[in-house]
């Protein structure tokens, strides 16, 4: 994912690279945008997808796109809650939910990508943020 910027007058979008084989990678969907924002993204790898949290309206989204064709598709958008600015941070869990974090209104959001079902959980860690997210795996 790439955001816009008026310091370098990149516009957004995304690109799509295949890596299968390491040695030749193989650049596919190329698509600009100038709004609106989006990034970062991260991998769901239980549904061989992609997600990324976004920001209309007021409303924290989560959207999942999945390659189909050499491009990237929209499988979902799911509205997470309300939102004064951009979630940024982003996980996914092993089982098929996504975390976002939601610094400007201070909370975590978690998103079943299965049941399409979403809630926040309030941020009360520290006076700013969450600015991002990590799972960290069981051992």
């Amino acid at each position: 994912m790439q955001a816009p910027t008026a310091l370098t007058g990149n516009v957004g979008g995304h690109n799509v690279i295949d890596v299968s084989d390491p040695k030749k990678p193989v650049a596919g969907d190329n698509v600009r945008v100038q709004s609106p924002t989006q990034y970062p993204c991260t991998a769901v790898k239980q549904r061989n997808s992609v997600v990324f949290p976004s920001f209309e309206n007021k409303k924290a989204y989560v959207t999942e796109v999945k390659l189909e064709g050499g491009l990237a598709k929209e499988v979902q958008k799911l509205e997470v809650g309300a939102a004064g600015n951009l979630p940024y941070g982003v996980s996914s869990t092993p089982d098929n939910r996504v975390l976002i974090a939601v610094p400007g209104d201070h909370y975590i959001g978690v998103v079943d990508l299965e049941t399409k079902k979403a809630f926040t959980v309030p941020w009360e860690v520290t006076k700013s943020g969450p600015n991002d997210i990590k799972m960290i795996p069981k051992h």
